[in-house]
């Protein structure tokens, strides 16, 4: 796991957004999960190509049982290693499904694959079903260790 919620050094954990008027920490609780390859390493190629990533295009599961009450499709992918220019707020999570998970809570599956929804608002979900597929769409770079192993990075 990388970019965990509860470490003094996680950069969602810090992030301030200004919401509605006032500044917010909205990302204190957001998890970026990594996968390495056999050298312990994020990427195996190019640092600007997708494909160099062993986990793009790895299919999202649902932690729970749960309605889908938002979507967002169409945005496009990334260059890994950079920023995206242009990106507005609106845009952060890219491509993303979130699930009513019951009591007020909802869990946030962001950044995935243009066209790779499986679900659509209303749908009934349960736990280990599909969402989509893993992509490196909105304000994405989770990159930023490359050529590194993953233990250099923290």
């Amino acid at each position: 796991m990388g970019g965990g919620c509860c470490t003094p050094y996680s950069y969602h954990r810090g992030a301030t957004l200004p919401i509605n008027g006032s500044i917010k920490v909205a990302e204190r609780y957001a998890i970026d999960f990594v996968q390495l390859n056999d050298k312990d390493m994020l990427n195996s190629g190019p640092i600007d190509q997708l494909t160099s990533f062993g986990f793009f295009g790895d299919e999202i599961y649902s932690v729970a049982d749960g309605t889908v009450v938002k979507i967002a499709d169409g945005l496009p992918e990334q260059v890994p290693g950079k920023l995206p220019e242009g990106a507005t707020i609106q845009m952060a999570a890219g491509n993303h499904v979130v699930v009513d998970i019951g009591e007020g809570r909802f869990a946030f599956y962001a950044h995935l694959q243009p066209g790779s929804l499986k679900v659509k608002i209303g749908d009934k979900v349960t736990t280990g079903q599909v969402l989509g597929l893993l992509g490196n769409s909105g304000n994405s770079s989770p990159l930023s260790c490359h050529g590194q192993s993953f233990a250099a990075c923290l």
